[in-house]
Protein backbone atom coordinates (compact mmCIF):
# COMPACT_ATOMS: atom_id res chain seq x y z
CA UNK A 1 0.00 0.00 0.00
CA UNK A 2 2.80 2.42 0.86
CA UNK A 3 4.56 1.66 -2.43
CA UNK A 4 1.36 2.23 -4.41
CA UNK A 5 0.84 5.62 -2.78
CA UNK A 6 4.45 6.51 -3.54
CA UNK A 7 4.13 5.52 -7.21
CA UNK A 8 0.92 7.53 -7.53
CA UNK A 9 2.72 10.61 -6.24
CA UNK A 10 5.79 10.03 -8.40
CA UNK A 11 3.64 9.62 -11.52
CA UNK A 12 1.98 12.97 -10.85
CA UNK A 13 5.39 14.58 -10.56
CA UNK A 14 6.70 12.90 -13.71
CA UNK A 15 3.66 13.60 -15.89
CA UNK A 16 2.64 17.02 -14.56
CA UNK A 17 5.66 18.48 -12.81
CA UNK A 18 4.89 21.80 -11.14
CA UNK A 19 1.69 22.05 -13.20
CA UNK A 20 0.15 19.60 -10.77
CA UNK A 21 -0.05 22.35 -8.14
CA UNK A 22 -2.04 24.73 -10.37
CA UNK A 23 -5.51 25.38 -9.09
CA UNK A 24 -7.16 24.95 -12.49
CA UNK A 25 -5.54 21.52 -12.88
CA UNK A 26 -7.12 20.27 -9.65
CA UNK A 27 -10.39 22.08 -10.33
CA UNK A 28 -10.87 20.32 -13.68
CA UNK A 29 -10.35 16.91 -12.13
CA UNK A 30 -12.72 17.55 -9.24
CA UNK A 31 -15.47 19.01 -11.43
CA UNK A 32 -15.46 16.07 -13.84
CA UNK A 33 -15.80 13.56 -11.02
CA UNK A 34 -18.49 15.65 -9.31
CA UNK A 35 -20.53 15.69 -12.53
CA UNK A 36 -20.20 11.91 -12.88
CA UNK A 37 -20.67 10.87 -9.24
CA UNK A 38 -20.23 7.27 -8.21
CA UNK A 39 -21.24 7.75 -4.57
CA UNK A 40 -23.06 10.45 -2.59
CA UNK A 41 -25.03 11.42 -5.67
CA UNK A 42 -26.98 14.25 -4.08
CA UNK A 43 -28.13 17.56 -5.52
CA UNK A 44 -25.64 19.51 -3.41
CA UNK A 45 -22.04 18.78 -4.31
CA UNK A 46 -19.06 20.27 -2.48
CA UNK A 47 -16.93 20.80 -5.59
CA UNK A 48 -19.69 22.53 -7.54
CA UNK A 49 -20.42 24.69 -4.51
CA UNK A 50 -16.80 25.87 -4.48
CA UNK A 51 -16.93 26.68 -8.19
CA UNK A 52 -20.26 28.46 -7.96
CA UNK A 53 -18.91 30.65 -5.16
CA UNK A 54 -15.78 31.49 -7.18
CA UNK A 55 -13.25 30.36 -4.61
CA UNK A 56 -9.67 31.30 -5.56
CA UNK A 57 -7.44 28.81 -7.35
CA UNK A 58 -5.30 28.62 -4.23
CA UNK A 59 -8.02 26.57 -2.52
CA UNK A 60 -7.80 23.90 -5.19
CA UNK A 61 -4.01 24.10 -5.09
CA UNK A 62 -4.07 23.40 -1.35
CA UNK A 63 -6.34 20.38 -1.90
CA UNK A 64 -4.04 18.94 -4.56
CA UNK A 65 -0.87 19.69 -2.61
CA UNK A 66 -2.19 18.03 0.54
CA UNK A 67 -3.06 14.86 -1.37
CA UNK A 68 0.30 14.71 -3.12
CA UNK A 69 2.28 15.24 0.10
CA UNK A 70 0.30 12.46 1.75
CA UNK A 71 1.03 10.07 -1.13
CA UNK A 72 4.75 10.82 -1.24
CA UNK A 73 5.12 10.85 2.54
CA UNK A 74 3.22 7.63 3.19
CA UNK A 75 6.33 5.65 2.33
CA UNK A 76 7.77 6.63 5.72
CA UNK A 77 5.39 4.26 7.53
CA UNK A 78 7.79 1.47 6.57
CA UNK A 79 10.48 2.70 8.97
CA UNK A 80 8.99 5.37 11.27
CA UNK A 81 6.77 4.60 14.23
CA UNK A 82 5.60 8.21 14.38
CA UNK A 83 4.66 8.08 10.70
CA UNK A 84 2.63 4.94 11.38
CA UNK A 85 0.36 7.12 13.52
CA UNK A 86 0.41 10.39 11.62
CA UNK A 87 0.34 9.30 7.95
CA UNK A 88 -2.59 6.84 8.16
CA UNK A 89 -4.59 9.55 9.94
CA UNK A 90 -3.77 12.05 7.20
CA UNK A 91 -4.49 9.55 4.43
CA UNK A 92 -7.79 8.60 6.04
CA UNK A 93 -8.73 12.29 5.88
CA UNK A 94 -7.55 12.47 2.25
CA UNK A 95 -9.83 9.58 1.27
CA UNK A 96 -12.73 11.23 3.06
CA UNK A 97 -11.95 14.34 1.02
CA UNK A 98 -11.93 12.25 -2.16
CA UNK A 99 -15.36 10.94 -1.23
CA UNK A 100 -16.63 14.46 -0.52
CA UNK A 101 -15.16 16.28 -3.53
CA UNK A 102 -14.84 13.50 -6.12
CA UNK A 103 -17.63 11.15 -4.99
CA UNK A 104 -15.32 8.13 -5.15
CA UNK A 105 -15.29 5.71 -2.23
CA UNK A 106 -12.09 3.73 -1.67
CA UNK A 107 -13.53 1.68 1.15
CA UNK A 108 -10.65 -0.81 1.17
CA UNK A 109 -8.03 1.93 1.52
CA UNK A 110 -10.02 3.61 4.28
CA UNK A 111 -10.12 0.38 6.26
CA UNK A 112 -6.48 -0.46 5.58
CA UNK A 113 -5.37 2.73 7.34
CA UNK A 114 -6.13 0.96 10.63
CA UNK A 115 -3.55 -1.74 9.91
CA UNK A 116 -0.93 0.30 11.78
CA UNK A 117 -3.22 1.02 14.72
CA UNK A 118 -1.59 0.08 18.03
CA UNK A 119 -3.74 1.29 20.95
CA UNK A 120 -0.84 1.41 23.43
CA UNK A 121 1.37 3.31 21.01
CA UNK A 122 -1.43 5.78 20.21
CA UNK A 123 -1.99 6.46 23.92
CA UNK A 124 1.72 6.99 24.54
CA UNK A 125 1.99 9.26 21.51
CA UNK A 126 -0.92 11.36 22.76
CA UNK A 127 0.54 11.65 26.25
CA UNK A 128 3.96 12.70 24.98
CA UNK A 129 2.79 15.32 22.49
CA UNK A 130 -0.60 16.65 23.56
CA UNK A 131 -1.33 15.89 27.20
CA UNK A 132 -0.16 18.63 29.58
CA UNK A 133 -1.20 17.25 32.96
CA UNK A 134 -0.74 13.52 32.55
CA UNK A 135 2.37 11.63 33.47
CA UNK A 136 4.99 10.72 30.93
CA UNK A 137 4.25 7.65 28.88
CA UNK A 138 4.93 4.51 30.82
CA UNK A 139 7.65 2.30 29.42
CA UNK A 140 6.67 -1.18 28.34
CA UNK A 141 7.11 -3.86 30.95
CA UNK A 142 10.05 -6.17 30.31
CA UNK A 143 9.71 -9.64 31.81
CA UNK A 144 13.36 -10.41 31.18
CA UNK A 145 12.70 -12.77 28.31
CA UNK A 146 14.45 -11.93 25.03
CA UNK A 147 12.25 -11.11 22.11
CA UNK A 148 12.03 -13.30 19.04
CA UNK A 149 14.98 -13.14 16.70
CA UNK A 150 14.47 -10.82 13.77
CA UNK A 151 14.11 -12.74 10.55
CA UNK A 152 15.67 -11.21 7.46
CA UNK A 153 13.54 -13.28 5.11
CA UNK A 154 10.43 -11.02 5.20
CA UNK A 155 12.61 -7.89 5.18
CA UNK A 156 14.50 -9.10 2.12
CA UNK A 157 11.28 -10.11 0.36
CA UNK A 158 9.76 -6.70 1.08
CA UNK A 159 12.86 -4.89 -0.17
CA UNK A 160 12.90 -6.93 -3.39
CA UNK A 161 9.21 -6.22 -3.96
CA UNK A 162 9.76 -2.47 -3.51
CA UNK A 163 12.71 -2.48 -5.90
CA UNK A 164 10.72 -4.47 -8.47
CA UNK A 165 7.81 -2.03 -8.36
CA UNK A 166 10.14 0.97 -8.62
CA UNK A 167 11.93 -0.55 -11.61
CA UNK A 168 8.55 -1.25 -13.21
CA UNK A 169 7.57 2.38 -12.63
CA UNK A 170 10.79 3.68 -14.17
CA UNK A 171 10.28 1.56 -17.29
CA UNK A 172 6.53 2.31 -17.29
CA UNK A 173 5.51 -1.34 -17.21
CA UNK A 174 1.75 -1.91 -17.36
CA UNK A 175 1.45 -5.61 -16.77
CA UNK A 176 -0.20 -7.03 -13.65
CA UNK A 177 0.89 -6.71 -10.88
CA UNK A 178 3.07 -3.84 -12.12
CA UNK A 179 1.64 -0.44 -12.89
CA UNK A 180 2.74 3.19 -13.00
CA UNK A 181 -0.49 4.25 -11.21
CA UNK A 182 -1.01 7.32 -13.39
CA UNK A 183 -4.54 8.08 -12.22
CA UNK A 184 -5.13 11.85 -12.47
CA UNK A 185 -1.44 12.33 -13.24
CA UNK A 186 -1.81 14.33 -16.44
CA UNK A 187 -2.03 18.14 -16.22
CA UNK A 188 -5.20 19.91 -17.32
CA UNK A 189 -6.16 23.48 -18.16
CA UNK A 190 -9.41 25.23 -17.37
CA UNK A 191 -11.87 24.53 -20.16
CA UNK A 192 -15.43 23.26 -20.67
CA UNK A 193 -15.94 19.95 -18.91
CA UNK A 194 -17.60 17.17 -20.89
CA UNK A 195 -19.35 14.52 -18.86
CA UNK A 196 -21.70 11.66 -19.62
CA UNK A 197 -25.14 10.74 -18.36
CA UNK A 198 -26.99 7.52 -19.05
CA UNK A 199 -30.62 8.42 -19.89
CA UNK A 200 -33.27 5.74 -20.32
CA UNK A 201 -36.69 6.27 -21.91
CA UNK A 202 -39.39 4.16 -20.29
CA UNK A 203 -42.45 2.68 -21.99
CA UNK A 204 -44.70 5.07 -20.07
CA UNK A 205 -43.04 7.99 -21.87
CA UNK A 206 -40.91 9.30 -19.00
CA UNK A 207 -37.13 9.54 -18.96
CA UNK A 208 -34.78 8.85 -16.08
CA UNK A 209 -31.07 9.30 -15.46
CA UNK A 210 -29.48 5.99 -14.51
CA UNK A 211 -26.65 6.30 -11.98
CA UNK A 212 -23.31 4.76 -12.87
CA UNK A 213 -23.33 2.52 -9.81
CA UNK A 214 -26.49 0.84 -11.13
CA UNK A 215 -25.45 -0.22 -14.62
CA UNK A 216 -21.83 -1.20 -13.94
CA UNK A 217 -21.39 -2.26 -10.29
CA UNK A 218 -18.79 -4.95 -11.06
CA UNK A 219 -16.06 -2.42 -11.90
CA UNK A 220 -17.54 0.68 -10.34
CA UNK A 221 -14.54 3.05 -10.01
CA UNK A 222 -13.47 2.48 -13.62
CA UNK A 223 -16.88 1.94 -15.21
CA UNK A 224 -17.02 5.24 -17.09
CA UNK A 225 -13.54 4.68 -18.54
CA UNK A 226 -14.46 1.19 -19.67
CA UNK A 227 -17.61 2.45 -21.36
CA UNK A 228 -15.83 5.35 -23.05
CA UNK A 229 -13.14 2.97 -24.33
CA UNK A 230 -15.85 0.72 -25.75
CA UNK A 231 -17.70 3.71 -27.20
CA UNK A 232 -14.60 4.95 -29.00
CA UNK A 233 -13.53 1.53 -30.27
CA UNK A 234 -13.47 1.77 -34.09
CA UNK A 235 -15.64 -0.71 -35.94
CA UNK A 236 -16.84 -2.52 -32.81
CA UNK A 237 -18.80 0.16 -30.99
CA UNK A 238 -22.33 -0.88 -31.97
CA UNK A 239 -21.80 -4.55 -31.18
CA UNK A 240 -20.21 -3.94 -27.79
CA UNK A 241 -22.81 -1.42 -26.73
CA UNK A 242 -25.72 -3.52 -27.98
CA UNK A 243 -24.51 -6.48 -25.94
CA UNK A 244 -23.91 -4.39 -22.84
CA UNK A 245 -27.22 -2.53 -22.89
CA UNK A 246 -29.24 -5.59 -23.88
CA UNK A 247 -28.06 -7.37 -20.75
CA UNK A 248 -28.74 -4.36 -18.55
CA UNK A 249 -32.22 -3.70 -19.98
CA UNK A 250 -33.18 -7.35 -19.61
CA UNK A 251 -32.03 -7.40 -15.99
CA UNK A 252 -33.89 -4.23 -15.03
CA UNK A 253 -37.08 -5.02 -16.95
CA UNK A 254 -37.30 -8.40 -15.27
CA UNK A 255 -38.47 -6.81 -12.02
CA UNK A 256 -39.68 -3.46 -13.43
CA UNK A 257 -37.09 -1.70 -11.30
CA UNK A 258 -38.09 1.75 -12.52
CA UNK A 259 -41.83 1.15 -12.43
CA UNK A 260 -42.03 0.74 -16.17
CA UNK A 261 -40.05 -1.19 -18.74
CA UNK A 262 -37.17 0.50 -20.54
Amino acid sequence: MAVIYLLCGLSKMRDSGLDWFRGDNIEQKLIRDALEPLFLDYKWKATLWLVQHHVPDSVFSIIGTAGLIAELGYFTVLFSRTAQIVLPTIMFSVHLGILLFQHILFLDLLILQFIFLDPDRCVNFWRRHFSKNSEAARPQVNNGKPGPALSYVPLTATALMIVAFLVGWVWQVEFYPFSTWRMYAYPERKRPVFYHKMVATLENGSSIVIPIRDYFPAALPNSRFFLMKAFNAPGRRSKIFDQFFAGYVQRRNRNLTFGSAI
